[in-house]
């Protein structure tokens, strides 16, 4: 495996250059569904509003993670497991010091990628790490707690999902906070343009195989625009492409599905409904949102405007006419789409998750994050104002 030191984004080589404080470790060179993209979306706006630098591994920390397993589970010894584990090609070292060091893991099977940079720790103040998947009921969490190992080097952990926090932190002895996703609500927002919202529901990932039963007859029956997946484990070439075309698209759909995480996996669940990607990603477009919201506070708190998500069952065969219910009710509906734009710019922007990663860390928030930050809260603004006035006329 080997490491490569991407470039700073184009907008920030415009300006005077500023050794940077963030080292981010990216994982983009190894994974390219379309489900990491949202990843490298945070890493890509982080190096826009902040001086970082983002060092790519170009192997797989698999194979690692399969070795070391093994051989814990035969010698039940760190040290060992460790020497005998295979290491990375021309691992790098960093060449001057970090004030933060902070990686995206998308779950702890990830955590042998740390293994490509030899002095992480020792040349950055801080490192703090944000994981996108963990469940407290998993087998890796109950049989597997020695690949947790690497987390004791953090200064702190950051979760997308609620529910292991304890667990993490009673192991590892740092701090575990759960920090909700968030979204490039600037790509997602639909104003000021509004584009003609020809897709009638879109529907990706996840999905019941009875609501789409419903959804495909009321598709070819009617003049009903049905969006779907229809391929599985989607790989994309150019991962900020695959989000700009998403945007596009949310932007462009009347209603969207939207179910807590893992919804069609009861077992794997068991009671922790989990606020997933695609609330956030359907608010901030303005789209229409019909699903199984989590039954959690912190959904209630994310998301505290009326109809955030019009509850449905995820099996619904009767979604015909939920949808034909709705869109009797036109003035509810634009208010519906106004409150989800508007909510996101003020709270689920990622320079706000940033922002609260930076305070852990004691660093102060960079004259680029201040500017954006009072964009989204004046955008926001015109939107409800003009809101208003169109009303008003009415």
């Amino acid at each position: 495996m080997s490491l490569v030191v991407e470039d700073r984004l184009a907008c920030a080589e415009t300006e005077t250059k500023q050794l940077a404080r963030v080292c981010l470790l990216s994982a983009r060179k190894t994974r390219d569904r379309v489900t990491d993209a949202a990843i490298y979306e945070i890493e890509d706006l982080i190096r826009e509003f902040d001086h970082a630098d983002l060092l790519t591994y170009e192997r797989s920390p698999d194979l690692s993670r399969q070795v070391y397993t093994t051989a814990y589970q035969i010698t039940r010894s760190r040290r060992l497991s460790n020497w005998i584990t295979p290491g990375f090609n021309a691992v790098q070292e960093l060449e001057h010091h970090y004030d933060l060091f902070f990686v995206v893991f998308r779950n702890i099977f990830e955590l042998q990628a740390l293994k490509s940079l030899k002095n992480w720790r020792s040349r950055c103040k801080k490192a703090i790490c944000y994981i996108m998947e963990s469940w407290n009921n998993d087998e890796w969490l109950q049989n597997r707690l020695y690949l947790l190992e690497p987390l004791k080097h953090f200064d702190a952990i950051y979760l997308v999902t609620n529910n292991s926090t304890n667990e993490i932190a009673n192991y590892t002895q740092c701090p575990c906070v759960y920090l909700p996703f968030g979204v490039d609500t600037l790509r997602f927002c639909p104003f000021p343009s509004f584009p003609e919202r020809g897709i009638d529901l879109a529907s990706l990932g996840r999905r019941s195989s009875i609501t789409h039963t419903a959804l495909l007859n009321l598709s070819q029956s009617t003049d009903f625009f049905y969006y779907y997946d229809t391929a599985a484990n989607l790989r994309t070439m150019k991962p900020q492409e695959h989000r700009i075309m998403y945007a596009n698209l949310l932007k462009r759909s009347r209603y969207f599905i939207a179910n807590y995480s893992c919804v069609d996996e009861p077992a794997k669940v068991k009671g922790n409904q989990e606020i997933g990607y695609r609330f956030f990603e359907g608010a901030a477009a303005g789209t229409v949102m019909i699903g199984c919201p989590p039954a959690s506070e912190l959904f209630r708190q994310s998301f505290d405007w009326d109809d955030a998500v019009i509850p449905m069952p995820f099996n619904a065969p009767e979604i015909a006419q939920v949808i034909a219910d709705l869109d009797a009710q036109p003035e509810r509906l634009d208010r519906i789409r106004l409150n989800n734009v508007v909510g996101s710019l003020q709270k689920h922007d990622w320079v706000y998750r940033w922002k609260k990663i930076l305070a852990t860390a004691g660093l102060s928030p960079t004259a680029e994050m201040q500017q954006r930050e009072a964009y989204l809260h004046q955008l926001s603004d015109r939107m409800t104002h003009q809101a208003n006035a169109s009303e008003c006329d009415h």
